[in-house]
C-alpha cells in the first residue's frame, strides 16, 4: 500500500465532496464527488509528482491496496466522479469492458455514428504517441482532420475498444497513460498547489516551467504571489 504526505492527503482530501451520516461518521455507502477538475469523460483528476492522474485511482492506494499492475480501477455506481473507496474495485479491462456492454455504456470505433477515425488511423495514433511522434492533441487532431473531442476519447479508451485493447496488450500500458503523454497541463486550483510545493522545495522558475511546460514568468508570478494568489 502506498503512503503518502500528510499535506498531499490534506490537499485530496480538500477536493472531495464526504458525504456524513446524522452521527457524525463517513457515509460509506453514498458517492463521494470530485470538486476539482475532471477530464473529459468525467473523471477526476489530481496532480501528483509532476503528472496528472486519476483521482478514483489515488483514492483507492490511499485507503485500499496498491493497484496490481495492468488492472483499472472500476466503479460499482457508475459515477465517474466518485472517489470513494468502498465504490472501487480493481478489475481486469475484460471485465470492465463486459461491465460496461452490460450497462450499455459502450460503443465501438468504425461502427460508431460519430466516428471520423479509421481502426487502421486509430492504432497508428496510439503507436504513435507511444514512440514520441506526436507532442501534442492539437498535432494530431491537424494531420488526421479531426476534432480535439475524437482523439480525447480515442486516448481514454471510450471509442475504437479492441483496438485500444490490442494496443494496451502490446505496449503493457493502459491507454490512459498515452493521454498524458500528449496532454497540455491546465491551470486550475491543483496545478497552483502542486507548483507551490515545486516551490517550498526549493526548486527554481526555470525548472519549475520546464518540467510543467508553463513560461518562467507564470511561475515567478506564482511565488511572489503575483497572480492566482487567492487560490487557497
Amino acid at each position: 500500500m502506498q503512503h503518502f504526505s500528510q499535506k498531499v492527503l490534506n490537499r485530496f482530501g480538500s477536493k472531495v465532496d464526504f458525504k456524513y451520516l446524522e452521527n457524525g461518521q463517513l457515509d460509506h455507502n453514498v458517492c463521494w464527488e470530485w470538486k476539482s477538475s475532471k477530464n473529459p469523460n468525467g473523471y477526476g483528476t489530481f496532480w501528483y509528482i509532476k503528472s496528472s492522474i486519476l483521482a478514483h485511482r489515488f483514492a483507492y492506494e490511499a485507503e485500499v491496496d496498491d493497484i496490481p499492475y495492468g488492472l483499472e480501477v472500476c466503479h460499482s455506481c457508475d459515477n465517474h466522479a466518485c472517489v470513494n473507496p468502498s465504490h472501487l474495485s480493481p478489475e481486469t479491462h475484460d471485465v470492465n469492458m463486459k461491465d460496461m456492454v452490460n450497462k450499455n455504456r459502450q460503443s465501438q470505433g468504425d461502427n460508431h455514428k460519430k466516428s471520423v477515425l479509421t481502426n487502421e488511423n486509430a492504432k497508428k495514433i496510439l503507436i504513435n504517441v507511444y514512440n514520441g511522434e506526436y507532442k501534442s492533441i492539437s498535432q494530431i487532431k491537424k494531420i488526421y482532420g479531426v476534432g480535439k473531442t475524437t482523439i480525447v476519447d480515442l486516448l481514454h479508451g471510450k471509442n475504437w475498444k479492441p483496438i485500444v485493447k490490442e494496443i494496451e496488450d502490446l505496449l503493457k500500458i493502459p491507454v490512459i497513460d498515452l493521454y498524458y503523454m500528449v496532454a497540455k497541463p491546465r491551470m486550475d486550483d491543483d496545478m497552483i498547489n502542486y507548483i507551490r510545493e515545486l516551490i517550498s522545495q526549493g526548486q527554481s522558475a526555470s525548472s519549475i516551467a520546464r518540467q510543467l511546460g508553463f513560461a518562467r514568468n507564470t511561475i515567478s508570478n506564482i511565488k511572489k504571489c503575483i497572480s492566482w494568489a487567492e487560490v487557497p
